[in-house]
């Protein structure tokens, strides 16, 4: 979501975006991100959740690096297996 925000007569565009995905895809999530900054430099902030559902380490430190050679960029990492398990806790089935 491209939100524009004024403050003191200073427009800042701002995207906000989700990511999602397991071990298995986080690559895929990575090269996606990596084309998302590449063409999104000239807005002045870009804040990445990304909800990752048993991912390695490794993966998760790979995000943050990828992500810190961009100035305008933040990542929020969010653990989706606490929620995972919550829903099934609640019985909800899966989305297939």
């Amino acid at each position: 979501m491209l939100e524009f925000i004024v403050k003191d007569n200073v427009v800042k565009k701002i995207l906000n975006v989700l990511h999602q995905s397991d071990d298995g895809y986080a690559k895929v999530c990575g090269m996606s991100i990596v084309s998302m900054l590449e063409n999104n430099k000239h807005l002045d902030e870009i804040n990445i959740y990304y909800v990752g559902y048993k991912l390695t380490q490794e993966n998760i430190d790979k995000l943050h690096q990828l992500v810190e050679a961009y100035r305008n960029t933040k990542l929020t990492y969010i653990d989706g297996e606490k929620y995972h398990n919550e829903l099934k806790r609640l019985n909800v089935k899966p989305w297939r």
